[in-house]
C-alpha cells in the first residue's frame, strides 16, 4: 500500500450500468447471507476478478455504512477462495 492510501482502505467490486450509475456487487454464502464483497488490495481485486473488473477504493466503515443502508451486515475480505470454482475430482484407478 503506498502512502497517500489509509490502512482502512478496501478496493470494492462494483458494477456500472448505462446510466451512469454505480451497483455495489454483493454475493451469497452457501448459509444464504447477503454480503459484500471487499479486497485488501487492487492486485487482490484484479487476481479474483480480472483486470476490467470496475471498482472503487472505500473506507471498510464506508462501506459497511453503505451496506447497512441495504440491510446488508456481512462483510467478505479477500474472498479468492470463496470466488474460485472448486478444482475438478479425479476419478479413482
Amino acid at each position: 500500500m503506498n502512502g497517500s492510501q489509509h490502512r482502512d482502505t478496501v478496493f470494492v467490486p462494483v458494477r456500472l450500468n448505462g446510466s451512469g450509475a454505480t451497483t455495489l456487487v454483493l454475493c451469497r454464502r452457501p448459509d444464504g447471507v447477503r454480503t459484500g464483497l471487499a479486497f485488501g488490495s487492487a492486485a487482490a481485486l484484479e487476481h479474483a476478478l480480472g483486470v476490467g473488473q470496475p471498482h472503487l477504493a472505500l473506507s471498510l466503515s464506508g462501506l459497511r455504512a453503505m451496506l447497512a443502508d441495504l440491510g446488508v451486515y456481512a462483510v467478505q475480505v479477500d474472498p479468492e477462495a470463496v470466488l474460485r470454482p472448486p478444482a475438478p475430482c479425479r476419478a479413482a484407478s
